[in-house]
């Protein structure tokens, strides 16, 4: 499976990205996150995409996922998410569109580069 959900505290989740992932892919493990029972409890959000050899996402797959975690945000207006980029230039311009994107919802969004820089920003305000 390409992309895991891994709840580390019902407040923290660990989503993982490898090898090849589709903007479908994406968009139902967005979904997948707001169905599950910790969700109420969630604060932060790790997105690991280091791991990813090859991202077949679009720019409108990227708005789709927005969109529903632009609706997600209303319920959860003070989320943390911090996104471990992929090391590849199509990654990392994906990862910039989508905390574009999420700018006016009041999610705190965070791109860094691995999980070390990742976890020492958890506690960061």
């Amino acid at each position: 499976m390409p992309i895991a959900l891994h709840w580390e505290t019902p407040s923290l989740l660990l989503i993982e990205y490898t090898g090849e992932v589709t903007g479908d892919e994406a968009l139902d493990a967005t979904l997948a996150m707001s169905n599950d029972k910790c969700y109420e409890s969630l604060e932060t959000i790790i997105v690991n995409g280091s791991a990813l050899h090859k991202t077949v996402v679009s720019e409108q797959d990227i708005e789709k996922v927005a969109a529903v975690s632009v609706a997600q945000s209303k319920s959860k207006p003070t989320m943390k998410v911090i996104m471990i980029m992929g090391q590849d230039e199509a990654s990392q311009s994906l990862a910039a569109f989508y905390q574009f994107l999420m700018h006016d919802t009041g999610w705190q969004i965070e791109l860094v580069h691995t999980e070390s820089e990742a976890r020492e920003r958890l506690n960061s305000p």
